[in-house]
Parts: C-alpha cells; structure tokens; sequence
C-alpha cells in the first residue's frame, strides 16, 4: 500500500480532491485504501475513528498519522507521506505536530 501511496509524491495538494489530479489529506489517503478495497471517509477525524491506534514501534508503512484536522500516511519515526496544504504537493516530510496518533485501518 504504502509504495502505491509513493507514486503520487508531487502530486499538487487539491482542496476536497481525491483523484490523482489532486488531492487534500483525506482525499489522498482515501483514494489509495480504496485501491484495496478498505472505504474510508472524506474526513481526517472520521478516518481515525474507523482504526485502532497502534504504537510506534508497531507501526508499518501504510498505517496512518493524525493529527487535529489532517492524516497521512506513517512513513517512519517522524515522518509521515502526506497532501499537506494549498501550495505544496504530496512529499515525505518530518511529522509537524506534536500531538499526533499513529493507526492503523484494515490491511496495510
């Protein structure tokens, strides 16, 4: 899932997208679950409220990182592969926020 979710790095951030053309935070990790079957909403705080929170030693490439008002995808200790705001594209980048709650939804 998670190399899946890499092809799109440089993709232009799009707010309310979901389709390759662009996409916002939950648009993108939306649209790869999908892909495998796993339908998740339009929503950061919803998406986490589908998943089980995990520790980080637990957590996979693939799982994902909340945090208030934005998700991606984990991609490491502190970084995380996300559609962050208007202006930027998807990218791996150090996880911003200090409260943040790595989870993980269905299969990664």
């Amino acid at each position: 899932m998670f190399e899946d979710a890499r092809q799109y790095i440089g993709t232009p951030y799009l707010a309310y997208g979901t389709t390759p053309a662009g996409f916002d935070c939950s648009g993108f990790t939306l649209f790869i679950y999908s892909k495998f079957g796993i339908e998740l909403p339009h929503m950061a705080s919803s998406q986490l409220n589908m998943g089980t929170p995990i520790a980080e030693a637990d957590a996979q490439p693939g799982d994902l990182v909340w945090m208030p008002g934005h998700v991606g995808f984990w991609a490491g200790p502190g970084m995380m592969l996300d559609s962050p705001t208007e202006g930027e594209s998807i990218e791996i980048r150090p996880i911003w926020s200090s409260y943040y709650i790595v989870f993980r939804v269905g299969i990664n």
